[in-house]
């Protein structure tokens, strides 16, 4: 299937949101990191709405597997291994994601984007970190599948459609007041709605009937909800809900409006830079999450940058992240059996 090159840039924007948001360190929850959080995980599921095609449940959850799952244990593994060397021999530049192997190997198990400390009033979960968005994908899609089927089965309306996507990101929300759940399934049920929009924006052929207005309107609704507070939709928790949702989707409107404009008038080189890194995401999102929780590299840059000033420090550690993914988005596909776990479509394992 010939790839949409704008949708691949949309992908590489909201890697970038995802990875500047996580180096702010000190800015974190200020005005500029809740424009970030407000879109970058909804965008991708706002995507996967705009792509979603009919299949049944067999390919739906066979392609989740190789293509969410299989990335999510090979990462899981990677960094529970690398967490066990920083225990037993204390490298000055790894690091670790939890206290022990063992709950390494629940934080990978219970699938949790931060750190629970007080499960059910008697455990303690670490967080996986960033991948957990992999779990959540797989599931999300077999719910947003659950429900079309349903809905367009008993041919309901788009406007009960979209109050039935209301109702189940609320809940989402409710539950998360209370518990995070295994493979974050409270946000499984907000993302549902981002989903729903993402087809509608499709239906409607919004992208392509866009103009410079819509495109203000849509920033500026973004730009106004991150105003009232932050979104992080890992944990289902938002200052407002209603502007939670509007902000998601209009600041994903807004992406996939500036990625059509993009694809169509930036250099072909500059492009093909942008499309490969969003085409590549799962690696970008995986060996990004591998560097900020197993690898100690920030100290180094916060000893050499720090010192001028806490902008520098930020600017220079976004600028190592982004070079270090973009080296494994360059690196891993000529890397055989790893490469299957990460572009399992265009390197399946080999028995022979």
């Amino acid at each position: 299937m010939k790839r949409i090159t704008w949708i691949d840039i949309s992908r590489a924007i909201g890697m970038l949101t995802i990875i500047i948001a996580h180096s702010l360190n000190s800015y974190t929850g200020n005005y500029f990191s809740n424009i970030l959080f407000a879109v970058n995980v909804p965008i991708f599921f706002v995507l996967s709405g705009y792509l979603h095609k009919d299949k049944s449940y067999s390919k739906i959850i066979t392609g989740g597997f190789f293509n969410l799952l299989l990335p999510y244990i090979f990462t899981s593994f990677i960094m529970i291994m690398l967490t066990a060397v920083s225990l037993h021999f204390h490298p000055i530049y790894l690091g670790r994601i939890a206290d022990s192997t063992r709950y390494a190997a629940l934080a990978a198990l219970y699938g949790a984007g931060t750190p629970i400390n007080n499960l059910l009033g008697k455990f303690f979960i670490p967080a996986i970190g960033a991948i957990w968005f992999l779990l959540a994908m797989f599931l999300a899609n077999i719910f947003y599948s659950f429900i079309i089927k349903l809905t367009t089965k008993y041919k309901v309306s788009d406007n009960i459609t979209t109050i039935i996507f209301i109702v189940t990101t609320f809940i989402g929300f409710y539950i998360a007041k209370f518990i995070q759940l295994p493979w974050s399934l409270d946000a499984v049920l907000v993302s549902l709605i981002f989903y729903w929009f993402g087809f509608l924006i499709k239906k409607y052929n919004l992208v392509n009937n866009s103009n410079f207005i819509t495109f203000i309107f849509a920033i500026s609704i973004w730009f106004v909800t991150a105003k009232i507070g932050p979104f992080y939709l890992n944990v289902s928790a938002a200052t407002s809900y209603t502007g939670a949702i509007i902000g998601g989707i209009a600041g994903s409107y807004a992406i996939m409006v500036f990625s059509k404009w993009f694809a169509n008038i930036s250099p072909e080189n500059i492009t093909h830079i942008v499309q490969k890194y969003g085409e590549l995401s799962l690696i970008v999102l995986c060996f990004h999450i591998i560097d900020i929780s197993t690898l100690n590299i920030t100290s180094l840059i916060q000893h050499v940058f720090l010192p001028h000033g806490m902008l520098i420090f930020t600017i220079a550690l976004v600028i190592y992240r982004i070079i270090f993914t973009y080296i494994a988005i360059i690196i891993i596909p000529y890397i055989p059996i790893i490469r299957s776990f990460y572009m399992f479509r265009k390197y399946p394992f080999k028995l022979k």
